[in-house]
């Protein structure tokens, strides 16, 4: 018999949203599940990002939260958080970042949560079903059948912090590893001596102050949109953005015509994995920000707050950075670059050759329709954007991958129903 019924390896927003899912459908509780995860507690990069870049509302909108119910987060806002005020994004552009955050709880258009808010819902639910009494912390390092005989169920070979092994036996499998371990890092940034670091990986120790730093932030995308403003208004002495690129406005970072069947059915259509990965990957918008962040940065570059510079940086040399028209002095330098775009990280890669499974050009996992790689192991996040389309690695692709999931294990899938309670029915 195994010791659980799913072991859930990743304990971000999709696994996290996973384990809500499985509790939800009232078909397991808390202690049929096994978080795996190395991080002290669930959640922790998603915090730990958010508080580096300093992202005050989401990008996505108030249905997309960790709870299965599409309304528990507004539900939530009004019950619990007793605020459901809302702020404009042309209010936005003219206000710290802190102070929006304090004063609303939602960003229009969309009704975008604040962090605090999207974090303080997360919690009570975790709290709610105890889920930190299923977090196992340690590192996936093996998966394979429990048996000789076809699996499941599935061993995995955990390592804690100290390497120290364990063996967790499940009858089902969930890699929600994501791609957060690999962010991206220009090929000169060990010739650089300048204190640095990047927003999406922060040192351990915490994120150095800004305060009365001469500070420059290398990017274009939302992240970097974002730092700079948070640098500034943490009293930074003086702040570059460095993009590549002009900024560019997306109100999304993927096309959301495949949150509907307009574009997913065609893109389901197509037989094979790697043009349904291509597609997915056409479809996201990398580099892009959104509309009031790109509005906030015009009104601080005109108040003289920050410089945005359209710059290649091609070399670095101690404190130098060489760029295509000229070079310039750093003090302190945030590197928002995002993460490289892949599969899920090297769990995946591992996998695919233990377990001979099929795996795509990319290092993209071919899952069948209802996302299983093997039988009874399921693959969500990044990983699987050539079955749940360009929004896999978002919010919204946890609730696509549910749905495809949960009939595969008999469950029904029905979540939109329960408006008015809808937090207290999670």
């Amino acid at each position: 018999m195994a010791d659980v019924s799913f072991a859930i390896v990743g304990s971000g927003i999709h696994g996290v949203f996973s384990a809500l899912s499985l509790i939800a459908s009232g078909e397991y509780v808390r202690e049929d599940l096994a978080i795996i995860d190395p991080h002290p507690n669930l959640l922790h990069q998603w915090t730990q990002a958010a508080a580096a870049t300093g992202m005050h509302f989401l990008r996505s909108s108030s249905s997309h939260s960790i709870a299965p119910n599409f309304h528990s987060l507004r539900s939530f806002a009004r019950d619990y958080w007793h605020t459901q005020i809302c702020i404009t994004e042309d209010e936005y552009a003219h206000i710290p970042g802190a102070e929006a955050e304090a004063r609303a709880a939602f960003l229009m258009p969309y009704n975008r949560p604040s962090v605090s808010l999207f974090n303080a819902h997360a919690k009570a639910l975790i709290d709610r079903h105890s889920l930190e009494r299923s977090h196992i912390r340690g590192t996936l390092v093996r998966l394979h059948p429990a048996s000789p005989a076809s699996p499941p169920p599935w061993t995995l070979l955990v390592h804690d912090a100290q390497g120290q092994p364990r063996h967790i036996t499940a009858d089902q499998v969930i890699l929600a590893t994501g791609i957060s371990s690999h962010p991206v890092l220009p090929p000169w940034h060990d010739r650089l001596t300048a204190q640095s670091f990047h927003v999406l990986a922060p040192p351990r120790q915490g994120i150095p102050s800004r305060k009365n730093r001469h500070v420059t932030v290398l990017g274009g995308g939302l992240s970097a949109g974002q730092a700079a403003i948070d640098a500034l208004e943490e009293g930074a002495s003086s702040v570059c953005l460095m993009s590549p690129h002009p900024l560019e406005v997306q109100r999304f970072d993927f096309n959301p015509c495949y949150v509907g069947p307009k574009c997913a059915d065609s893109f389901s259509q197509a037989t094979e994995n790697s043009t349904r990965v291509t597609e997915a990957r056409r479809s996201r918008y990398p580099g892009t920000m959104t509309r009031e962040i790109a509005k906030r940065l015009e009104v601080l570059a005109e108040e003289k707050g920050i410089t945005l510079e359209t710059e290649s940086i091609h070399n670095a040399e101690g404190s130098t950075l060489y760029g295509a028209r000229k070079n310039y002095p750093v003090d302190l330098l945030l590197y928002a670059t995002g993460y490289q775009s892949g599969s899920g990280g090297d769990i995946i890669n591992t996998l695919a050759v233990d377990l001979q499974a099929p795996i795509s050009p990319g290092g993209y996992p071919q899952l069948s329709p209802n996302l299983e790689w093997q039988p009874r192991l399921f693959v969500i996040g990044a990983a699987a954007l050539g079955r749940v389309g360009p929004g896999a690695p978002n919010l919204i692709g946890a609730h696509l991958a549910a749905r495809r999931i949960l009939p595969a294990l008999g469950i029904p899938f029905a979540w939109r129903t329960g408006g008015r309670r809808a937090f207290d029915e999670n």
